[in-house]
């Protein structure tokens, strides 16, 4: 366990910093029985700058290390977005890293779980260019069911069952709500609901770039089917799948 918490201490702004995040991280088993919704401060260099970020678990701090450490989204590092929609925001750990490189971006963050949702809001507010949105992102609208793996905000996914209801909104409501008309960049981390919600979305047309996460073991057809079908439904030039990793895109 020490060990594992040195470890994951590394994104940390600094040796205070470290030593704080280090103890956070042994008392989450604690946490979890007792306040599993609380979330706590951490102060961790994310980029060129440090900043505060929130956490409730520590797969939002997984979160971190991939997109900042591992370069999970390193596919769009060239690009120059002027607007990007961010579906499946977590606790906004993608739309920070996107501040990062494109520092004058719109940028339009959706999460639907309204746990997650809470921090998301801690960790984008003061951003004049960033804008939330509590919702889950459907095939077609109207309210969904969410599933939740205990301890695990990433984990959350739309479901059948009895969990909480919230509101599932297609792509082309999303964008129509936030007034786009065109999407530069479309991130999509959406818990194995990709292939359902957007390989019939008219709205790819009208985007230029999209990277997102595929969840294999969640989906309804072959990884490499659900990549094609959705580069068919935007009439991308270009679709790829390196690993969890996929990328639309249209010659340039």
């Amino acid at each position: 366990m020490l060990r594992w918490a040195a470890m994951h201490s590394a994104p940390a702004a600094g040796p205070v910093a470290r030593a704080w995040l280090f103890l956070l991280l042994l008392a989450l088993p604690l946490k979890r029985r007792l306040a599993p919704g609380l979330p706590l401060p951490a102060r961790l260099r994310l980029g060129d700058r440090a900043r505060r970020f929130w956490f409730k678990d520590v797969s939002e701090l997984f979160a971190i290390e991939d997109i900042f450490g591992s370069g999970e989204y390193a596919a769009v590092a060239g690009a120059s977005p002027s607007v990007i929609v961010d579906l499946g925001a977590n606790a906004g750990q993608a739309a920070l890293w996107f501040r990062t490189r494109f520092p004058k971006a719109r940028i339009v963050s959706v999460e639907p779980d309204p746990r997650t949702f809470a921090t998301l809001r801690r960790n984008l507010r003061g951003d004049p260019r960033t804008e939330l949105l509590n919702a889950a992102v459907t095939a077609a609208d109207g309210p969904v069911s969410l599933q939740r793996e205990r301890g695990s905000s990433w984990g959350t996914r739309v479901g059948a069952g009895e969990g909480p209801r919230v509101a599932g909104l297609s792509l082309e409501t999303i964008l129509a709500r936030a007034g786009i008309d065109h999407v530069d960049l479309l991130k999509v981390d959406i818990e194995g609901h990709e292939h359902e919600a957007l390989s019939r979305s008219p709205a790819l047309a009208r985007t230029a770039l999209v990277v997102g996460e595929l969840h294999p073991e969640l989906l309804s057809v072959p990884a490499g089917e659900a990549v094609e079908d959705m580069r068919r439904c935007g009439a991308f030039s270009r679709g790829e799948l390196n690993g969890h990793i996929f990328v639309l895109a249209r010659e340039t």
